[in-house]
């Protein structure tokens, strides 16, 4: 507590004197007329240059200068620029006014020569220790008591078309007399720049010795602007001081500045380090100061001082290691992927045909899929290599799963072996009894018979059957079929019928379906063409005299179904067959047999859709007309040709005189 507040004495009260006061005021008085912008009344004497004499410590000479590294009673006085927060660096209009040197046994009370009891002077409130310009507006001087603005600047609203009103001039404490001043900015200023030695790090200010990068010039211009600012505040000083005593800690960051001198030096950076007073005063620059250097509060760190780009060389060299070896990894993931030399010949059987004119990477994505090779690309560039890409044989190949390259390449430049499969030929028209033996003579295992009545594969009511029809009669298409020795008759079964679905897509219905007919009725009329049809040309002659005779109501007449329910195809009908009524005689019933009586082709099934726009009701065997047929459209004329064809076979010897 200031010996001038609460609780001090008379004793020390009594040590001020009319020099002291006269001196504060005549230092108040500059430093307004500094503000003010004008000089110093010429009435005014200087600041006096010599303390008193109870201020200076014994044995102290006023005379001579201060030593290199000594601290100067003027330099005492001054005020320290005070950093963001109430530390020493803070300048600015938001500085609190205290001044950061002021002892515990002065106060700014004591600078401003108050005595208790002056006006002025407030036993009640005791200033905090340190010193600086005295308030000027009363704003100021509430703010410094602690007492709350009640209108703030930032915050007071001023009408449309005003001037603000600036605040009232402070009285002077010792005459009374009010001084005339410049109004106060409404808006604090700015904050100070940062210094030529200083550069933004966060909310943080770093100097060169956290910047080794920026010059000694940027250091040398900071330091001068600390030192005319300290010259500025402490303007008016009397006398010199003592330097103060180091302490522990001033001489423990003395001792790390000499050992980051010899960091630098050793690194190369250069440049000597000032041995300056850890206070900050002197001509050093600042605590750790190098060549003019601002001031910093910590010694510089070895890795801050390194060079910039000091770490290039080794970064490159570790970035070219990784570079190389990454390089070298690839490398050889690609020789061993491409020539494969831990893959053996590979397991399992796959039959794969190669087609005629496949290049190489068609070979390679067809084995891929597969799963003979891992990958078509380097197969392909395997092949280039070995030179064997027009070595590759059409046709089929017995391979590998998992095969390398190299192996699978050696199979397919073989001739291709045939496997070995079983042929059987189904002719059209031909029913499931008449195929039975075929199958069974090729050598194909199980009941044809029995599977061949219903599949899975197939159902004949979704082509308009009857619910009483359960056989698959009609639908087992004829054609040349290839299986393997291992598979059965009911494979067989459904590659037919899979054929007739793919065949019958391709005949158009639209006429049948005018006529009122299903495609169940369409192939029955199909069965019944290709039974009859003895060359092609009839075929659509042979459907339009059943198209007619079931528009007229007449029977067919066709002896092929008889037969088909008789399984008789070779010999002669007898008379008594031929009267006996069954579905199948259509000499005796109207209409359509119940169901297809053979399988017809896609010939058959094309002329039962579309039949021939002629009005025949009849036709019989031509005699020598190699499977020829006449057609006719009246009973007479029909029945000249019955008796020719009788002619013809009584000569045969009762055979059918088809061929002469």
């Amino acid at each position: 507590m200031s010996p001038f507040g609460r609780g001090g004495n008379d004793e020390e009260r009594a040590r001020r004197s009319a020099e002291d006061r006269e001196r504060a005021r005549l230092e108040r008085e500059a430093k307004r007329a500094a503000r003010e912008g004008r000089a110093p009344d010429a009435a005014v004497p200087a600041p006096m240059e010599v303390p008193p004499a109870d201020l200076v410590p014994p044995g102290t000479d006023l005379a001579s200068p201060p030593a290199e590294g000594e601290t100067s009673h003027e330099d005492e006085l001054a005020p320290r620029p005070r950093e963001p927060g109430g530390e020493p660096g803070e300048t600015g209009s938001h500085a609190p006014f205290f001044d950061a040197d002021a002892t515990p046994e002065t106060s700014n009370f004591e600078v401003a020569g108050l005595q208790p009891g002056d006006p002025g002077f407030d036993d009640e409130w005791e200033e905090p220790r340190g010193r600086s310009d005295p308030p000027a507006t009363q704003r100021d001087w509430r703010a410094a008591a602690g007492e709350p603005d009640a209108d703030p600047p930032l915050v007071r609203r001023v009408p449309r078309g005003s001037e603000p009103t600036p605040d009232p001039p402070l009285d002077d404490p010792f005459t009374g007399a009010t001084t005339p001043q410049a109004p106060a900015p409404r808006i604090p200023p700015p904050p100070a720049p940062f210094s030529k030695g200083e550069k933004p790090i966060g909310t943080r200010r770093a100097n060169r010795l956290h910047a080794p990068h920026l010059g000694r010039k940027a250091g040398a211009d900071a330091q001068e602007e600390k030192r005319g600012l300290l010259g500025r505040r402490a303007k008016g000083a009397s006398a010199a001081a003592t330097p103060p005593a180091r302490s522990r800690r001033d001489e423990a960051l003395s001792a790390a500045a000499a050992r980051a001198a010899a960091d630098n030096a050793a690194h190369g950076d250069g440049g000597p380090v000032d041995d300056a007073p850890l206070d900050g005063s002197g001509s050093g620059g600042g605590r750790f100061s190098r060549g003019g250097g601002s001031g910093s509060s910590a010694p510089p760190s070895r890795r801050g001082n390194l060079r910039p780009g000091a770490r290039r060389p080794r970064i490159g060299r570790m970035v070219a290691a990784i570079v190389a070896l990454a390089v070298v990894v690839v490398g050889a993931w690609f020789v061993i992927s491409l020539f494969q030399p831990f893959k053996g010949d590979g397991q399992g059987e796959v039959t794969v045909r190669i087609p005629s004119g496949a290049t190489a990477g068609d070979v390679g994505d067809l084995l891929e899929s597969r799963g003979v090779i891992s990958s078509s690309f380097f197969f392909e560039l395997r092949a280039k290599i070995a030179g064997k890409r027009d070595d590759i044989k059409a046709g089929p190949h017995t391979l590998k799963r998992g095969m390398s390259y190299m192996a699978a390449l050696d199979v397919l430049a073989q001739n291709p072996i045939a496997p070995k499969t079983v042929k059987i030929t189904i002719p059209e028209g031909r029913s499931r009894g008449e195929v039975a033996p075929l199958v069974k003579k090729a050598g194909i295992a199980g009941d044809y018979n029995g599977v061949s009545a219903t599949s899975p594969t197939l159902n004949p009511r979704t082509y308009g059957a009857p619910k009483s029809i359960h056989t698959l009669e009609g639908f087992l298409f004829p054609a040349t079929y290839e299986l393997k020795p291992t598979q059965k008759a009911s494979t067989l079964v459904s590659m037919q019928l899979n054929a007739f679905k793919d065949n019958l897509a391709q005949v158009d219905l639209k006429r049948a379906k005018k006529k009122n007919l299903t495609r169940y009725d369409v192939l029955i009329i199909a069965s019944m063409v290709e039974r009859e049809a003895g060359i092609a040309k009839d075929r659509r002659l042979i459907s339009a005299v059943i198209y007619n005779r079931l528009k007229a109501g007449m029977p067919l007449g066709i002896d092929a179904t008889l037969r088909y329910e008789l399984h008789n195809w070779t010999r002669p009908l007898r008379v008594s067959e031929l009267n006996k009524d069954t579905p199948y005689n259509t000499r005796k019933r109207l209409g359509l047999p119940p169901t297809p009586i053979g399988s017809p082709g896609l010939a058959s099934l094309q002329a039962a859709a579309n039949p021939a726009n002629v009005s025949y009701l009849f036709y019989v065997v031509k005699p020598c007309g190699k499977g020829a047929h006449n057609f006719s459209s009246t009973d007479a004329q029909f029945q000249k040709d019955v008796a020719a064809y009788d002619r013809a076979r009584a000569k045969a010897g009762g055979k059918s005189p088809v061929d002469c």
